[in-house]
């Protein structure tokens, strides 16, 4: 055991099973422990433990590691924030301070980030407690109906325009090399980034302040919230505010409520929902799920346009990756032209209460939605873009609960049978265009001497070697004490595939092929089950291509390295596919080849439309 490795040292003192079984229940099956698994919802256990080998592994979603990395997945916590759990439950008789370097993950540079993020929230709070005389302020308290007591739990301040902060942090050591790389000041000149701003402190999980919200508190400044500047220790799409603040009660009720803002997380505080959070951008990211994980999401946006499309933006990320993040969706059936501090500010409460703590499910959320475009005042073609929207939320609900909305929708008359079976069968699919949420390797899984024996030895990849081949998701990592994983085997690229990598082939070599077409044409067309990937890529191929009029296949490839506004498995699942496409054995369309085969793909959306526009009058 190294004596300087505080990890080492907790694992070595604990026992994985005595750990994990303190947060779910595990069955000795032979040398091992088995569970089902509490990180993604399933009814057959598939989570194994070894004592043995101290590590866990699940079989169903990959999820693996020691009784630390447990810690970390199960609670939402840092690993200096595990280790500190594992040593206050066990008792363990370990100074912490002994090995404070060594649990460290961050750099000087992020720690002085962090130290002047503190210091300019302990201002910003003198100034809102203590010190300020600002009129409008205190109209603008009152308003809101924000008192000491609320002002102090989520540690909201002040930034007055005729304070120098910059100064106020110099005189309190702070370097103007750091100052400059915070986010708090202007960056040519040293004035203050926030002016007469309400500021919300935005905190990451470890509850460290990484970044600032603004709100103007003069209604006519525009814009009425601002936000701090992305830093080294703040990526706006890596935290939500409130989280941490309401981390117990998330972790406590299984469930967290997803709102527009600061204002509304603090209204349902009013009313005792202590689990709301507020993204700093409009939808969901890879980081928020995996924070939320196993949590049933309510989500809470405004009646109007933003709030509705904020919903069914969402709804698509959640619904198209639960099973991956053990999500549940539920809904706020919100009818007012109010937000939630609006709501509360009517009658103290009552009626946020009314509504908040009534959520409903997919099926009535649908069912209402259906109804509302039903009695919608607008052309049966905007009618139908908007059924078609909704009915690629149906195929997630139970068997039984899509016959119940259909015979609901049907006796309330929203459809005859012949449309609703219509709609089922052409729109009844995944569509979402995402950012995707996988970790799957389009490649074969060479990473241990098992597979590469195996797989130089098999002779049916040397039997085809010319023709095009995808590989399904690769095999789980091995642990040592579970059976030999399965050879993976190639698929061959046939079909409506082939024609959709011929397809992306051609507008890569040829991007003028496309000159006559719109992004529009390529979103709507149809793909099938677990093929959204292509359907991502190839709308950012299209996007790439028409903002950009020198993409082709000479640079794409570096296109897609350097683009900062990918995420880092997204970038690697383009370029695998792009890797993949650009192989094919298959010569590229020729532009009446690419123009046949984009129409016979696109009208399907067109044709459907007017079918099923026909069926309505019918009715």
């Amino acid at each position: 055991m190294a004596e300087d490795n505080i990890f080492e040292i907790v694992k070595q003192k604990l026992n994985i099973v005595d750990v994990i079984s303190l947060y779910i229940s595990l069955t000795k099956k032979g040398k091992n422990y088995v569970a089902c698994c509490p990180f993604h919802g399933e009814k057959t256990p598939s989570f194994v433990v070894s004592q043995e080998k101290q590590i866990f592994k699940c079989f169903g979603c990959s999820k693996s590691g020691n009784l630390i990395t447990f810690i970390e997945l199960y609670t939402k916590k840092s690993p200096l924030e595990s280790i500190k759990e594992l040593v206050s439950k066990f008792n363990l008789n370990i100074d912490l301070t002994r090995f404070s370097n060594s649990i460290t993950t961050t750099t000087k540079e992020q720690e002085d980030l962090y130290n002047i993020n503190q210091i300019a929230n302990d201002i910003f709070q003198f100034e809102i407690l203590e010190i300020n005389q600002n009129e409008q302020l205190k109209l603008f308290l009152k308003k809101r109906r924000l008192t000491k007591p609320l002002i102090k739990e989520f540690e909201i301040g002040f930034a007055d325009k005729d304070k120098n902060l910059c100064n106020m942090l110099i005189a309190k050591n702070c370097s103007s090399f750091n100052l400059a790389n915070s986010s708090l000041i202007a960056s040519n000149n040293f004035d203050n980034f926030f002016n007469d701003r309400l500021m919300f402190p935005i905190k990451n999980k470890d509850g460290r302040i990484v970044a600032f919200s603004g709100r103007s508190i003069y209604n006519n400044v525009e814009p009425k919230y601002l936000n701090s500047s992305e830093t080294i220790v703040f990526k706006k799409h890596e935290v939500m505010f409130n989280y941490y603040h309401a981390l117990d009660e998330i972790i406590k009720k299984s469930s967290v409520y997803l709102v527009e803002g600061q204002f509304d997380c603090i209204a349902l505080y009013k009313i005792n929902i202590k689990n709301a959070v507020a993204l700093l951008g409009t939808a969901l990211s890879i980081q928020n799920l995996e924070s939320l994980r196993n949590c049933n999401i309510v989500l809470f946006f405004d009646n109007d346009f933003a709030g509705k499309n904020a919903t069914k933006k969402n709804l698509r990320i959640i619904l198209a990756n639960q099973k991956r993040y053990n999500l549940k969706v539920s809904f706020v059936l919100n009818e007012h032209s109010k937000d939630p501090d609006e709501l509360y500010n009517i009658d103290e409460g009552k009626t946020l209460s009314e509504i908040a703590c009534c959520p409903v499910d997919l099926f009535m959320y649908l069912f209402n939605e259906f109804k509302q475009v039903f009695q919608l005042e607008t052309n049966e073609s905007r009618k139908v873009e908007l059924n078609a929207e909704l009915f690629e939320f149906v195929i997630y609900l139970q068997e039984p609960l899509i016959l119940k909305l259909k015979e609901k929708l049907i006796e309330n008359k929203i459809f005859s049978v012949e449309t609703w079976n219509k709609y089922l069968f052409l729109y009844g699919k995944e569509n979402f265009p995402l950012h995707p949420i996988s970790k799957n390797n389009l490649k074969p899984s060479l990473d241990n001497e098992y597979n590469k024996k195996n797989y130089s030895k098999n002779s049916n990849y040397k039997k085809y070697e010319d023709l095009n081949f995808a590989y399904s998701d690769p095999s789980f990592d091995r642990l040592d004490f579970f059976e030999e994983p399965l050879i993976q085997q190639p698929k061959l690229i046939t079909g409506r595939n082939l024609v959709f990598y011929l397809i992306i082939k051609t507008i890569i070599k040829h991007p003028q092929y496309i000159a006559n077409y719109q992004l529009v044409d390529f979103a709507r067309m149809a793909f099938s089950n677990g093929c959204q990937n292509h359907k991502m890529f190839l709308c950012f191929l299209i996007n790439s291509i028409k903002n950009n009029k020198s993409i082709d296949e000479t640079n794409f490839e570096s296109y897609i390295t350097n683009n900062i506004d990918l995420e880092d498995n997204t970038k690697q699942i383009y370029l695998d596919l792009f890797k993949e496409i650009m192989s094919l054995k298959n010569k590229e369309y020729t532009k009446e080849e690419l123009d046949k085969n984009l129409n016979n793909w696109m009208k399907e959306t067109g044709q459907s439309k007017d079918l099923i526009i026909n069926l309505d009058r019918r009715k």
